[in-house]
């Protein structure tokens, strides 16, 4: 429920992997150096999703908040989309920042997006662009 704390998934997980499978399992014949990682348990992995992440090491709680703060962000671009003149400055930039944002979502399943400086870059631009 609480999760195992932020940067802590890589540390846990070397306790939790059949390193013996592992190793077997996916040949490391054209990476020697990795095999060396592997046979010392030391072979770092990252869950390369930021939801699977967050959900590992915040918990329910965490995910939870991350889940509201992306939902939240898309409900601002969505009415500053609906409210704006059509064509105009905010409807354009809006509706770029929103494709944007459901794209880097969608790379969330796979990547780890919040690390990323384009992602939060492009957030600031959506969160102050408006006209009075």
């Amino acid at each position: 429920i609480i999760g195992v704390r932020f940067g802590t998934y890589n540390r846990n997980i070397r306790d939790n992997v059949d390193w013996e499978w592992f190793r077997h399992s996916f040949g490391f014949d054209a990476y020697p150096q990795y095999l060396a990682l592997v046979e010392n348990k030391t072979f770092n992995f990252d869950p390369h999703s930021v939801f699977l992440g967050a959900l590992a090491e915040t918990g329910l709680l965490g995910f939870m908040g991350l889940i509201c703060f992306f939902i939240g962000y898309m409900m601002l671009l969505v009415r500053r989309f609906r409210n704006s003149e059509k064509y105009g400055f905010q409807n354009i930039v809006c509706g770029c920042i929103l494709a944007g944002f459901a794209g880097f979502l969608l790379n969330g399943i796979t990547l780890d997006i919040l690390f990323m400086r384009h992602f939060w870059f492009m957030m600031a631009i959506g969160a102050v662009s408006y006209e009075r």
